[in-house]
C-alpha cells in the first residue's frame, strides 16, 4: 500500500491537455480521510490520486503521480500502446500466423473463443 499523503508533500501534476499547462510539481495543502487537496483547490483521492471530479463522472484535467519518474514510465507505456493500437489493421497481415496472433492475445490477457471465431 502506498504511503499516506501529508500536507506539504509534492506530487507530479500532468495535465491531460497541453492547454492546461506543462507538467510540474504541486504541493498538497490539505489531507483528509478520503480526499486530499492540492494547489489550485483540486481535490484528489488520498489513496489512488484520482481527481474527485473523475469519481463523479466529470472530465479529468490532470493526473497526479508520486514521482516524475512514475509519470515518465506511464507516459512511455501509453505512447507505445497508442502506436501499437494505431498500427493494427482490421485484418491480420498475411505474414503473421494464427499461432502468433494467439500468443499476442494471451500476452495481452485477451481470452479467445475455443474455436477462434466470435460473433461479436
Amino acid at each position: 500500500m502506498a504511503e499516506k499523503l501529508v500536507v506539504g508533500q509534492k506530487l507530479w501534476r500532468a495535465p491531460i491537455d497541453r492547454r492546461d499547462g506543462e507538467p510540474r510539481w504541486v504541493e498538497i495543502t490539505h489531507v483528509g480521510r478520503r480526499l486530499a487537496t492540492v494547489e489550485q483547490f483540486e481535490r484528489i483521492d488520498a489513496h489512488t490520486l484520482v481527481p474527485e471530479i473523475c469519481r463523479n463522472g466529470g472530465f479529468v484535467r490532470n493526473r497526479f503521480y508520486r514521482t516524475k519518474e512514475e509519470w515518465e514510465v506511464e507516459r512511455e507505456r501509453t505512447a507505445i500502446w497508442r502506436t501499437l493500437r494505431d498500427n493494427i489493421d482490421h485484418y491480420p497481415p498475411a505474414d503473421i500466423s494464427t499461432d502468433a496472433i494467439r500468443r499476442a492475445a494471451a500476452l495481452l490477457g485477451i481470452t479467445l473463443p475455443d474455436d477462434g471465431v466470435s460473433n461479436g
